[in-house]
């Protein structure tokens, strides 16, 4: 029985790693030239991101759903094609090679009618990156707007965002 349990034990917290997807192709590459790039932002990190936008409460920040990095595509079936995140958890952790990277992020929400957003950023190696979405309420509980984000953790800086959606102003 016990051996059981501790095999059943083994196998969720093996399913809920985060070792990174290698998404390039040199198994050689030394990690100072690899980025990694993940969906989850603690609380901390949601708080940097807000201040440096310097947002209202009307922009929720949540996280982005990786669909393709370089044209390659994620492996679980979401509406938009195929994603990177988990069905378990809905984290996920890849690894790239350092340089211009094309990102395709979706939404992530029913309450938003809009095309995933395709852009590219430059990635330095060593760092982790955060990508998610700000969702805006333009309309109370009826028209959201959203665009991705893009945060480098390690030196906890935004280094993509969709500055013509946000109203400073408020």
């Amino acid at each position: 029985m016990f051996k059981k349990f501790f095999i059943v034990i083994s196998m969720v917290l093996s399913a809920c790693s985060t070792t990174p997807v290698a998404l390039y192709s040199d198994s050689s590459l030394h990690t100072s030239k690899i980025a990694t790039i993940t969906n989850s932002c603690n609380v901390e990190c949601k708080k940097v991101i807000k201040q440096q936008l310097v947002v209202s409460s009307k922009y929720q920040m949540s996280e982005g759903l990786l669909l393709e990095v370089n044209g390659q595509q994620g492996t679980r079936k979401v509406t938009r094609g195929m994603a990177f995140d988990s069905p378990i958890h809905g984290r996920f952790t890849t690894a790239v090679e350092q340089g211009k990277t094309e990102l395709v992020i979706d939404h992530n929400s029913q309450l938003i009618i809009a095309r995933p957003a395709r852009f590219t950023v430059d990635l330095l190696g060593g760092h982790n990156y955060v990508i998610g979405r700000i969702r805006v309420e333009r309309i109370p509980s009826a028209y959201y707007e959203w665009f991705p984000i893009v945060y480098d953790e390690t030196v906890q800086k935004i280094i993509y965002g969709s500055e013509d959606l946000i109203d400073k102003d408020e």
